[in-house]
Formats: C-alpha cells, structure tokens, sequence
C-alpha cells in the first residue's frame, strides 16, 4: 500500500511539472459548470468541473485522474485530482485508516510537514483530511490536499496537487468534487 501511494503521488506530480499547452484557459468564472462521473470498477461517483481532462485507470485499474486546464500559455504545471482506491483485507476505523495514511507518507517523506486537519463531513461520509507544502529542486513550491475516506473495506485516497501560488484558483472547484464524491454503489 506505502508503495503504491507514494508511487503514484510522486509520479503524478512529477509527470505534471513538465507539462504545457498553448490554448487551454481556466474558467475563472465563479459558475462552474459540473459534469457526472461513474466508475463501476473503483466503486464511486463524483462531479467535475466539465473542462477538467479524465484520465482513467492509470495504474493497475486502482487510480484515476482529473487534470485542471492550463491558466493561460505561460502556465507550465497542470493542477490535478488524483482518486486512488484499495481493497482492504479487513474492515478497520476511518481513524486508523487516516493514520496509516498519514504515517506511510510521513515515513517515506521525512522531511514533509504534514498538518492534520480538521476531517470534512459530507452527506456521503467523513473525509480525514491533511495537506503539506513541498518545494522541488527548481524552487516551485506545491501544496498537497489529502483527503481520505473508507467505505467498509474500501479505502479511497483523494489527493489534490496544485502550485502554492495557485491553490486558491481551485479551492471551490476541489470542494465541490469532494462534496458529491459517493463510494456507496
């Protein structure tokens, strides 16, 4: 599970720090428009925002991916959403499940500052919640949303990447897809 987090964490943001594009604008219109998502092999629902890219299954069918639009043509760095989900062998506490998640991370990144925060309660379940700060090698600094919620034996890690600079662009848009995320099929 460490691993496969991490992994996946570190290779999505890594893949999205080269990224660029010529003609992709954010709707920096406070009225987003939503579209409906439904993964029958993940086991969820949610709503995105309608200019965000999907990016489906992308390792070993337990992950998927929304990637924000560029800001404008001097934008270099793609915000995303990252949902990965795992079946757990037996059920276990939304606690112990948040904890473990938080101390794969904090073992495998010492030097993250990982804050817990305050969990969100949606109408589909509460989400335990953390963020850390990071800076790369080059000097851009990234903020990490986490978000995670077990369903049973279904466990979900949500996990939102964006610039420092730009994290308060998304901050609807993000609540928004946490808020109508269901894993209850």
């Amino acid at each position: 599970m460490k691993n496969l987090i991490l992994g996946t964490l570190l290779l999505f943001i890594l893949s999205n720090m080269a990224c660029t594009s010529n003609d992709k604008i954010h709707n920096s219109v406070k009225e987003v428009a939503y579209k409906s998502f439904k993964s029958d092999s993940l086991h969820f629902t949610l709503e995105y925002p309608e200019n965000w890219e999907i990016v489906y299954s992308i390792d070993s069918n337990s992950t998927f991916l929304l990637n924000a639009p560029l800001l404008d043509s001097t934008d270099t760095y793609q915000e995303n959403f990252h949902i990965w989900a795992e079946t757990l062998p037996i059920a276990i506490s939304d606690s112990i499940y948040k904890q473990a998640t938080l101390t794969e991370l904090k073992i495998s990144n010492p030097s993250f500052n990982i804050t817990k925060l305050t969990d969100t309660i949606t109408k589909f379940g509460s989400f335990g919640r953390y963020r850390f700060d990071f800076t790369t090698s080059d000097s851009n600094a990234y903020e990490v949303q986490g978000f995670t919620l077990l369903n049973k034996t279904k466990g979900y890690n949500l996990i939102f990447t964006s610039e420092l600079k730009n994290k308060s662009l998304y901050q609807a848009e993000l609540m928004h897809m946490i808020q109508t995320f269901n894993s209850n099929l």
